[in-house]
């Protein structure tokens, strides 16, 4: 299916070749209106990485903790070197003596970590779990709220484990979190409304 999406053209493209089809705009006309988006587009992006960005608390919100601070578009160097990952990715590996973890939940978790050792890459959710492990050994806190967001929507996440023996939960991410640093992590209802 992916493969059959990829290989169509852009909905931009077959609307314009309807249209010139029905003889209502020629290809010329087609042109001119593409470039003048990207032209827009172009002076929208240059203007916004150059107008300061004054942050003001939201109604309700003025005493959260841990928000603010300058906000600006220089690039940050975020890099993170394997050592770190791979000590990191072994830390949230691990879980408490006695603790169980469900076999497939088991396989998957140990599948990531053996790529990893081996240099094999990382699949979307274990560099997930990484880089919140780095934010987390950094000092940020991090809380994530949604449906399903312990588990992770597609069951990839994983960042609350339950024991299937005991019903006991354990997030692997909060023990590279010092205090007062904390992994948050709550599952909300869907609303469609």
């Amino acid at each position: 299916m992916v493969e059959r999406i990829r290989q169509r053209p852009p909905v931009h493209e077959l609307y314009a070749e309807t249209l010139m089809a029905d003889g209502l705009i020629t290809k010329a006309q087609v042109q001119e209106i593409r470039t003048e988006i990207l032209a827009t587009l172009e002076r929208a992006h240059r203007a916004a990485r150059e107008r300061t960005c004054v942050l003001s608390p939201a109604p309700g919100f003025q005493d959260a903790q841990g928000i603010g601070g300058d906000y600006h578009h220089e690039s940050v160097d975020t890099g993170v070197g394997d050592s770190r990952l791979l000590d990191l990715a072994q830390r949230i590996h691990q879980v408490p003596a006695g603790f169980t973890i469900h076999s497939k939940l088991q396989r998957i978790l140990q599948r990531r970590m053996e790529a990893l050792i081996a240099g094999q890459g990382i699949d979307w959710a274990g560099a997930e779990a990484l880089a919140f492990a780095t934010l987390l050994a950094e000092g940020t806190s991090i809380r994530l709220s949604g449906e399903d967001s312990r588990r992770g929507t597609f069951s990839q996440r994983h960042s609350v484990l339950i024991d299937p023996n005991t019903e006991g939960h354990f997030a692997p991410l909060q023990t590279v979190a010092q205090p007062p640093t904390q992994f948050r992590v709550y599952d909300s209802m869907l609303s469609e409304f």
